[in-house]
């Protein structure tokens, strides 16, 4: 099993399958296209699987690749749907979010940097939630 693959990997195979070209992909990702092939060719070489045809004229999906491409949509949809359910919007905590702990009894304390209580400090920290450096 391949554990090398990131998100950024997988948005980059997307880019390329939809582009069908490596340029105008890295064009659309904001990066270069020497950093853009070398991601795909990592991702190439972790499946044990060619992606794409490269021809002078562009990039053309195997049929490896084409099985690839649900899965890499997939994979970025959920990604998305759970970034969309745990925002502010819908938990109502407000951002950032920042987690810490305490050496002295290795307690977990959730920062929401709010001054009142939510019901996430409440899910989520064993003891009373740490705000901006004090406890309540």
């Amino acid at each position: 099993m391949y554990d090398g693959l990131e998100f950024r990997h997988l948005a980059s195979f997307v880019a390329v399958a939809e582009e069908c070209s490596f340029s105008k992909a890295a064009e659309r990702l904001n990066i270069s296209q020497p950093s853009l092939s070398s991601q795909i060719k990592q991702v190439e070489n972790g499946l044990r699987a060619n992606l794409f045809i490269r021809s002078q004229t562009g990039a053309s999906l195997t049929r490896p690749g084409a099985q690839f491409l649900v899965f890499a949509r997939q994979m970025l949809h959920m990604r998305d749907d759970a970034v969309r359910a745990t925002s502010s919007d819908q938990t109502g905590t407000e951002w950032p979010l920042r987690f810490g702990y305490t050496r002295c009894d290795y307690r977990v304390y959730l920062s929401s940097g709010t001054d009142t209580a939510s019901a996430a400090d409440a899910c989520l920290s064993p003891g009373k939630a740490m705000r901006r450096g004090t406890r309540d």
